[in-house]
């Protein structure tokens, strides 16, 4: 398959899960096999694996008080945390580049936003075979060393905008960091989302990441 590695480190069976208790079963490597999509009023998971897709279902979109980002120039809309700091600067393929803790041990927690037009011959809508395939090509951009905890594709409120996801923990230095990127396709734009953070740290960005990502919307159209 071939994917854009923008930051270069680059059957249905469905359930609704109205109890947490059901949840218990939906750990990482165990899914794929039991799970064929989660869903709440708010988002579908296709293909889960991992715990971030349990996660996501019960989040609501951000309310009042999230900073609205308006990209369209780029293709995209979304919602960021009132205190994460914005750096709208165009550098090469990144549009925007998020802090959430400027100050703090690396690796800190930062979101970065890239957005490509799309090349001939590339993918230009996102389906569970393509987050399949994404998640299978993503590690060798890290030589192997990129362990897959998280997998799966989000269709998004009412626009249905549909994103391939991959989380995972990887070696930054002598630290355990862990990185989840999304990738959302458009015959006119390519929109890449990569969120990092010290593994230990996951846990308590996670719940923002969902919420973001509930918020996105992809507005590139075309034919």
């Amino acid at each position: 398959m071939k994917q854009r590695q923008p930051v270069g480190t680059g059957r249905r069976m469905v359930l609704g899960l109205l109890a947490s208790a059901l949840l218990a079963p939906l750990m990482p490597g165990a899914v794929g096999a039991q799970v064929e999509e989660l869903f709440s009023r708010h988002v579908q998971v296709f293909r889960p694996v991992g715990e971030f897709a349990p996660n996501i279902i019960k989040l609501s979109p951000p309310g009042a008080g999230w900073q609205e980002v308006d990209g369209k120039e780029h293709g995209f809309r979304l919602r960021l945390p009132p205190a994460a700091k914005l750096d709208a600067t165009v550098k090469e393929s990144r549009v925007l580049h998020v802090m959430f803790a400027p100050e703090g041990p690396a690796p800190r927690p930062e979101l970065r936003i890239d957005a490509f037009t799309p090349e001939p011959g590339e993918p230009t809508a996102v389906d569970p075979d393509y987050a399949d395939d994404y998640a299978e090509e993503y590690p060798k951009s890290f030589k192997g060393k990129f362990k897959v905890t998280d997998q799966g594709t989000l269709v998004i409120g009412k626009q249905k905008a549909r994103l391939a996801y991959v989380g995972g923990t990887y070696l930054q230095g002598a630290v355990s960091a862990y990185r989840m990127q999304c990738a959302y396709l458009s015959p006119k734009r390519q929109i890449f989302l990569t969120f990092d953070c010290s593994e230990a740290d996951w846990e308590r960005y996670s719940t923002e990441m969902g919420q973001i990502l509930l918020s996105f919307e992809g507005t590139a159209k075309g034919k």
